[in-house]
């Protein structure tokens, strides 16, 4: 096969990633694998809204992330990226194959100890209609927003979090390992 052929074929392969990826995504434990199918639910979450729940509520109690209720949350964006290669997304390169993480706080000023991060994922995105990262970076940073979807307790980000980081943990850039994942709405508060 010439280099353009080869080019070609992984151009293609890539594409398709996201189609042929499923739910439990190309991880190998089963304990991942349970992980991802939560974080790729593409189940519409609107009738298991708990409406009372906070930013504050999530940065103060882990029992709070019961992944078989959704949140509706409203706080300030902060900051909008890409989520990166993982295994809930067969490792997809390509931007629109990858979760959008936006990260949310109370107040505008508050630091990354206090985020709470959420997660639009490639099947949610595409169920729901919302946009890729670069769009909702362009359409929501730095605005405030009320979001909905799945609350999901990411163990992966324990010891980065304020909440449930060990004494001696040193990378703390989140306030606690719950989310929102995936979002399934996002509504603009100040246009």
């Amino acid at each position: 096969m010439n280099l353009v052929g080869l080019f070609l074929s992984l151009l293609l392969s890539a594409a398709f990633v996201l189609a042929e990826c499923p739910p439990e995504g190309d991880a190998k434990q089963s304990d991942d694998q349970a992980q991802n199918v939560l974080k790729n639910r593409d189940a519409d979450s609107r009738g298991s809204v708990k409406q009372d729940v906070t930013i504050d509520d999530l940065l103060a109690d882990p029992n709070v992330c019961d992944s078989s209720v959704a949140a509706t949350i409203t706080g300030w964006v902060m900051e909008v990226k890409r989520g990166g290669e993982e295994t809930a997304n067969c490792h997809a390169t390509e931007a629109d194959e990858q979760d959008t993480h936006i990260a949310l706080a109370v107040n505008q000023d508050d630091p990354k100890s206090k985020w709470v991060i959420v997660e639009v994922t490639p099947r949610s995105r595409k169920a729901f209609n919302l946009g890729g990262t670069d769009k909702l970076h362009d359409q929501i940073l730095g605005k405030q927003v009320t979001i909905t979807g799945w609350l999901f307790f990411d163990q992966v980000h324990a010891d980065e979090a304020t909440l449930t980081a060990k004494p001696e943990a040193k990378f703390i850039w989140r306030g606690t390992a719950c989310e929102v994942h995936p979002v399934q709405a996002i509504v603009i508060l100040n246009q």
